[in-house]
């Protein structure tokens, strides 16, 4: 049931898009990191990886809340 109501939901609420492009732009500096020197790449993918570790979580949160809130409307 929940496989017809996605893409209802999708179309009336694109706004379910927007977290996932943001997280996905936020995860791009560390392609770029690679390039660099192998003692920044390491130290900048290091504090990219810890901050996505506490951002994660809360971020899915708020997407799966978003859905949900769509979803009983």
């Amino acid at each position: 049931m929940a496989l017809l109501k996605a893409p209802r939901l999708l179309r009336e609420q694109p706004i379910l898009f927007v977290p996932m492009a943001i997280f996905a732009v936020l995860q791009t500096p560390q392609l770029f990191l690679e390039t660099l020197d192998p003692m920044v790449s390491l130290v900048g993918s290091l504090l990219v990886m810890v901050l996505f570790v506490f951002v994660t979580p809360v971020f899915y949160a708020g997407t799966i809340g978003m859905a949900n809130d769509a979803a009983q409307r």
